[in-house]
């Protein structure tokens, strides 16, 4: 990386939605009242969206309702990684 770039990904995958839905869903999530900034101390360019609360799926389920729509959370291994994602389904 460059100096002065960063790195940024988030901590879920949103799949089954329509775009206007997955946008809503990304920008609820987005919301620092549901998500922050974690930042690698050894790895300073790089940086994770992700979710608050003890329990996640807790916190997705809750932007779910807020946004009146319905779906099925689970937890998902990326490939070639030792982190997972949160996968977020339309039902």
């Amino acid at each position: 990386m460059g100096k002065g770039r960063t790195h940024r990904k988030k901590e879920w995958k949103i799949r089954g939605y329509s775009l206007e839905n997955s946008k809503k869903i990304d920008e609820k999530l987005m919301n620092d009242q549901f998500s922050y900034w974690f930042r690698y101390r050894s790895i300073p360019w790089y940086r994770k969206r992700k979710i608050k609360g003890t329990s996640p799926r807790d916190t997705i389920f809750l932007v779910l309702d807020e946004l009146e729509l319905t779906g099925d959370v689970t937890r998902e291994k990326k490939e070639r990684h030792t982190s997972y994602h949160w996968l977020i389904e339309s039902k």
